[in-house]
């Protein structure tokens, strides 16, 4: 296929659509302004027992605008990152890339966060009571966390998880 990969980038550098290039399209553009890149950090969220968070530079995904729009996510708010462990399997296995909607941290029963308490990234179930945060996952193996008003300074939560990857082995 390397004809193929030479009319690819013949077509990336022209500004025009690769099958348009070939005669399979009648639109000269490529809808390159269709794609949004949504930053995606190397660090990872436990499912699990926690994990120290770091700050790294972010890569970025590529998700179609129209994708984003018909599930009402503006692009501006969220961020991707992945989760290591079980303690949201089935639901969410571990090495899934989930995105974040940053604008979104309102506690709703029935769904799943990002969150940080004190240094530790988690991505849980939460529920909020009259006096605690409680922190659960979908594998019953794992008991739910409860967060007390007198550790609500060391917790945050980031953003609602909007949508998750996973490879089908």
């Amino acid at each position: 296929m390397p004809a193929l990969d030479k009319a690819a980038e013949l077509a990336l550098r022209a500004g025009v659509s690769l099958n348009w290039l070939l005669g399979l399209s009648h639109d000269q553009y490529s809808p390159v302004e269709e794609i949004v890149r949504i930053p995606e950090y190397d660090t990872e969220f436990s499912a699990g027992r926690g994990i120290t968070s770091a700050e790294t530079l972010p890569s970025d995904r590529d998700f179609r605008r129209d994708f984003l729009g018909y599930a009402r996510l503006n692009p501006d708010d969220l961020v991707m990152a992945r989760v290591r462990g079980d303690s949201m399997a089935p639901t969410i296995p571990s090495a899934s890339s989930v995105m974040f909607d940053l604008s979104q941290q309102d506690i709703l029963v029935g769904s799943i966060y990002g969150v940080r308490l004190y240094d530790d990234l988690y991505i849980k179930y939460l529920r909020k009571t009259h006096t605690h945060i409680i922190m659960s996952g979908a594998n019953s193996s794992y008991p739910p966390v409860q967060i007390s008003t007198d550790e609500y300074d060391h917790f945050s939560v980031i953003g609602r998880v909007v949508w998750y990857s996973t490879l089908i082995n």
